[in-house]
């Protein structure tokens, strides 16, 4: 808000902020998490990543349900 920069500049920020991490978290498999701190946006550091088990989407695990049950 300060720098009104708007949606288009937050969403600059963020894809400047995400750059590295972006790369590295479909290819890790135990990364569930991504958060994106304050010292993140400002370069000090970068997102931290979480890893634990993925909860899996229940969109997919009901199309999953239904192809099964329709064979």
């Amino acid at each position: 808000i300060s720098k009104k920069t708007g949606a288009r500049g937050l969403r600059s920020i963020l894809e400047q902020t995400m750059l590295d991490v972006m790369y590295e978290i479909p290819a890790n498999d135990k990364i569930n998490k991504c958060i994106v701190t304050k010292a993140a946006i400002e370069g000090k550091e970068q997102p931290k990543l979480m890893e634990g088990e993925k909860k899996r989407d229940n969109e997919a695990e009901s199309k999953t349900k239904k192809v099964t049950n329709a064979s």
